[in-house]
């Protein structure tokens, strides 16, 4: 579990508005067939990234890598911890790991049927790539680098750049005006949680090990020793990777796997160095053992966030003492999403001065009770949010007394200075 899951919430109708277009199936799915939004979001998350896969197989086929190769590289990128993780968590980890390999895709594909084919394909690509997670969008750098390079003369180079440079400023300013954001919530979608918060060493730690034998693709594409006759990576590649490793660099797994760049480029590395250092007669077997070491990494990985998790004491009090009708009133984003979306009770997560960043009713006509959240020492009584005090009935018979959820149980609230 990760963090409050701003996109659930969004999409459950409190906080801004979607920005990924992953947003209109998933209210489909549930308006449709009556599924809630967090099921409906694990449900698409895992339909993306079998998706990826077929998707990156596609991108092998396009270079020209044999079945076998493809096959093994695509899976060591789909099974890795990071793509795991991020792909059975109900967030767009997986629509941003399809939008960049359908880019990569196109990057790699440098014939064009029309002058200008290559350059309409990339930006089609990355418009598509932004709109299914709009962090992708900081793969333009890598798609500029490559529309110049593709380019018969300097001028038409500096021109195509510059095209595709509005483009990205345009997605950019899209993604920063229809949610009501500003531009730091857009650096933060990338770099996560800044140096030094809680999660930074085991952030460092998932992270190094996240893409488990990808980054020996990744090394080889950037360090790998080729004959003089063998053909060198691209040079967007660079820029390509440099944007993938943000997320390392910053730290911090609080809100969850950010971004999933380097996943298909580490896929062709894998591929290259498979298809030009295993020999034919062994290639089975070396495919073999990487992905037996993969599943087992993956694992190792899946145990070590399950145990980290900061939550699991507080969902099981919470299991034993909520009542339908309670009122849960929260400043921890975790806390506040776990009461909503999994014990099913009326919840308000506040901010430290009492105002209400996300909330949601569901007892009728009124919830009976008020339970503040005392888990992780004294309570404070900050001014509490207008929606919270209609939503208690009038003080009576019908209206319990304040509580207070701590570690030894509701207790009842100390008297207001």
């Amino acid at each position: 579990y990760f963090g409050g899951l701003e996109g659930v919430w969004n999409m459950a109708g409190s906080g801004s508005t979607p920005q990924s277009v992953m947003a209109l199936p998933i209210l489909g799915t549930h308006a449709l067939f009556g599924l809630g939004v967090e099921p409906a979001s694990f449900l698409w998350s895992a339909i993306l990234l079998g998706c990826s896969l077929f998707l990156l197989l596609r991108l092998m086929q396009r270079i020209g890598f044999d079945h076998e190769i493809g096959l093994t590289a695509s899976l060591l990128a789909v099974i890795s911890p990071l793509a795991w993780v991020g792909g059975t968590l109900p967030i767009d980890f997986s629509a941003g790991l399809l939008g960049s390999t359908l880019l990569c895709t196109s990057l790699f594909q440098t014939e064009q049927r029309s002058k200008q084919g290559y350059l309409w394909r990339t930006a089609s690509y990355l418009l598509l790539a932004f709109l299914l997670l709009p962090e992708n969008i900081w793969l333009a750098p890598a798609a500029i680098w490559a529309v110049n390079a593709q380019a018969k003369d300097p001028n038409q180079g500096r021109g195509n750049a510059f095209s595709l440079t509005v483009v990205g400023i345009a997605c950019l300013w899209i993604s920063v005006t229809s949610g009501g954001g500003h531009w730091s919530d857009l650096w933060r979608s990338i770099m996560g949680p800044i140096p030094g918060s809680s999660s930074l060493g085991e952030a460092l730690v998932f992270w190094i090990s996240g893409l488990g034998f990808a980054w020996l693709g990744l090394f080889y594409l950037l360090f790998g020793r080729r004959e003089a006759e063998e053909q060198p990576a691209p040079t967007w590649v660079l820029a390509w990777i440099v944007v993938g490793v943000a997320p390392l660099v910053a730290g911090g797994l609080d809100e969850g796997p950010r971004g999933a760049f380097l996943l298909p480029i580490a896929a062709v590395g894998l591929a290259d160095w498979l298809t030009r250092r295993a020999h034919v007669k062994h290639r089975s077997r070396w495919s073999a053992t990487l992905l037996a070491c993969q599943l087992l990494l993956t694992t190792g990985c899946v145990c070590m966030l399950e145990h980290r998790d900061p939550v699991q004491s507080w969902s099981e009090a919470a299991q034993e003492h909520f009542r339908r009708d309670d009122l849960f009133v929260s400043p921890s984003p975790g806390r506040a999403y776990l009461a909503r979306f999994r014990q099913g009770v009326s919840t308000c997560q506040i901010d430290a001065q009492g105002k209400a960043v996300h909330r949601s009713g569901f007892a009728e006509p009124a919830p009976g009770g008020l339970v503040l959240d005392g888990w992780e020492g004294s309570v404070s009584y900050p001014t509490l949010d207008p929606w919270v005090e209609a939503q208690l009935p009038p003080r009576g018979p019908q209206r319990r007394p304040i509580q207070v959820l701590k570690k030894e149980g509701l207790i009842p609230a100390p008297q207001r200075p």
